[in-house]
């Protein structure tokens, strides 16, 4: 069974100090359910190839929504990434 869940879906991004930090932020509403996903993000180009990066995905909504359901297992990332 195939079911249809209608989503809104928002996706902003910032450079400052010459292209080096990045601010993002990305945003999933469920519209019928009323739950959804936040996950901003932040990103730092330390050198040619290796970046730096941290960010959260936070969950809200009852229990019941597809995103709702993960409400209480918000979440703190750390990364790194290299190559060329």
């Amino acid at each position: 069974m195939i079911v249809w869940i209608p989503i809104y879906r928002f996706s902003r991004g910032k450079s400052f100090f010459n292209k080096t930090l990045t601010v993002e932020n990305l945003w999933i509403q469920d519209i019928n359910r009323g739950d959804g996903m936040l996950q901003p993000k932040v990103s730092y180009d330390l050198s040619d190839g290796i970046k730096l990066w941290t960010g959260v995905d936070v969950f809200y909504g009852t229990r019941n929504g597809l995103s709702g359901q993960f409400g209480e297992n918000d979440r703190v990332l750390i990364g790194a990434e290299w190559g060329g």
